[in-house]
């Protein structure tokens, strides 16, 4: 397929004439044969009724035709096919001239060091010599200097204005830009990452190369063979609902996966152990599905409707509590300020809003509220119970638990930008119902995302590509030459933990030890780490320190 791009398949087949195995043929041996109309023979219903297949194929072998083959022996598929051609235009066809190019290339370096007629050097000698003297002191010199180099690689000695000078030849480049470029030609026909053959790149563009590569190349071949077994399933076994799946490959290590869709209740503990060939916890809460709270792990269905193990739950299953949201009114009643729950909206004439069932949030007016706290209240069916638009609003166990993950994800992304840009705040949104909720937690925490992402450009927290690092002794700057020659072995494997370079961009050749956090934004003295930095972008991090009140 990659060479020819004549991938060919014969159809073993039962004495029925059913499919029965699929072998591969060498498709250099196949030669199509066409109809009147440029096109395959297609079979045909003779006078009697049966089906005729007329030969569509035939095999040559040793330069002798061999075998013929109908559309319904063998299964002919080339991948890039042309309207002008009858055969398919491989990879290695398109890459013909430019590989040739390159076999000429090596040819001139072999030449240069078995062949050529330029010298090494020139040196002068004075211009009253006649070439037989020139030649007497040649021999001379070659015999006094002889080794092992060959008779090109010597000097030579030239009359004229020279005599007092050495001048030494020019050596060609053996590899430059244009071998590059032969090697990416190449590899775009292959679709696969030139890196391993031009210049070493940050890891930001290496990554980018190997992603496009991927997409651009083992994508279309994964089709290409999806739609031939799918045609394959469809029509000679008469089933057009079944088709290939390839199965998808995650990435990372498979606990991280697994532990990853645990947090989000997408498998319980049990399953998980299943996957990792661990037996089963007997304890019947490893079969139920939890998400990850800042409180821990809670059930999806908690909360989904009051206490279901308590007597009255299970006595009024009808009366189950339902989460409403109430429409934002600005003439809403406020505990007074001065009061524990100063600022919380409450009901009319109520003080302690935190009793009351009616609670739609424990916000302040400033929506500086906390995750975990009541931000809807339950409220008994038929006991006052909140609307929208005249209709109550139940959330749902599954908005439960997606309300619990939103919120916990809030948390995390909030308190990570505040570390780093203590004066930060997410844009406050308006919402009227649990979806507008989620909404606009998800809608923050990507927002606080976006902030790390902008803060991480300026070396103001880890960046991107962040590798291994050393402890700090403090936020001194009086690093030790261990100190720089650790930093100097970690930024050579992973570059500039900011923008992934390899170039320290410093007169000494020597990576900046970044402390993280950076001591500015570190007033309590926390435990810090250095990471190696570029000059760049360690200048960049201090202006943006300082024009932030260094750390203040």
């Amino acid at each position: 397929m990659f060479v020819i791009d004549a991938a060919t398949l014969y159809c073993q087949r039962t004495r029925s004439g059913q499919l029965c195995a699929l072998q591969q043929l060498d498709g250099s041996t196949i030669k199509r044969v066409i109809d009147d109309w440029g096109r395959t023979p297609l079979p045909y219903a003779a006078a009697d009724g049966t089906t005729i297949f007329p030969p569509a194929y035939q095999q040559v072998l040793k330069g002798l035709p061999a075998v013929n083959y109908s559309a319904r022996d063998i299964v002919y598929r080339p991948r890039n096919v042309r309207a002008h051609k009858v055969y398919g235009y491989s990879p290695v066809q398109q890459v013909l001239m430019t590989v040739n190019i390159g076999l000429r290339r090596q040819l001139w370096q072999l030449d240069y060091f078995s062949e050529g007629s330029i010298p090494d050097a020139l040196i002068g000698v004075p211009a009253s010599w006649t070439p037989e003297q020139i030649k007497q002191f040649q021999d001379y010199w070659d015999t006094e200097f002889a080794g092992d180099l060959a008779r090109r690689r010597r000097a030579k000695f030239v009359p004229g204005d020279s005599a007092r000078t050495v001048h030494q030849t020019k050596e060609p480049q053996h590899k430059d830009d244009f071998d590059e470029w032969l090697a990416r030609i190449v590899c775009f026909a292959f679709s696969v990452p030139p890196q391993w053959a031009v210049k070493q790149m940050n890891r930001a563009t290496a990554d980018n190369q190997s992603a496009q590569s991927e997409e651009e190349g083992l994508e279309p071949t994964k089709e290409w063979v999806k739609d031939l077994v799918d045609e394959i399933i469809a029509e000679e076994f008469a089933s057009p609902d079944l088709e290939l799946h390839w199965l998808d490959e995650d990435d990372g290590d498979p606990e991280t996966v697994l532990a990853d869709r645990l947090k989000l209740g997408a498998v319980t503990l049990n399953e998980m152990r299943g996957h990792l060939g661990l037996d089963p916890y007997a304890n019947p809460a490893a079969d139920r599905a939890m998400v990850l709270t800042p409180t821990g792990y809670v059930p999806i269905e908690a909360n989904s409707g009051g206490d279901e193990t308590s007597a009255n739950a299970s006595a009024n299953t009808a009366g189950r509590a339902r989460l409403s949201v109430e429409k934002y009114s600005p003439d809403q009643a406020r505990v007074p300020a001065g009061n524990r729950d100063g600022g919380q909206w409450t009901s009319e004439g109520g003080n302690n809003p935190s009793n009351d069932s009616r609670v739609v949030s424990d916000a302040t007016p400033n929506n500086s509220w906390i995750p975990g706290a009541q931000y809807v209240g339950g409220v008994e069916e038929g006991e006052g119970e909140n609307r929208v638009g005249g209709e109550p609003i139940e959330a749902t166990p599954a908005q439960q638990a997606r309300l619990a993950v939103a919120e916990a994800r809030w948390q995390d992304a909030i308190t990570q930008v505040q570390a780093l840009d203590p004066n930060w705040k997410p844009t406050p949104g308006i919402y009227e119902t649990v979806e507008g909720k989620i909404a606009d937690l998800e809608a923050q925490a990507q927002e606080a995302q976006n902030r790390l992402s902008e803060l991480a450009a300026f070396g103001i927290g880890l960046g991107p590509f962040a590798g291994d690092s050393i402890p700090a002794r403090g936020p001194e700057r009086d690093f030790t030459a261990d100190e720089r020659e650790e930093i100097n072995k970690i930024g050579a494997e992973s570059g500039c933990h900011t923008c992934g370079s390899i170039d320290p961009g410093t007169s000494s050749g020597n990576f900046v030890p970044d402390h993280q956090p950076p001591s500015a934004l570190n007033p309590m003295g926390g435990a810090q780490r250095l990471f190696p930095q570029c000059l760049t972008c360690s200048r960049r991090q201090g202006g943006w320190i300082t024009g932030n009140g260094g750390g203040q």
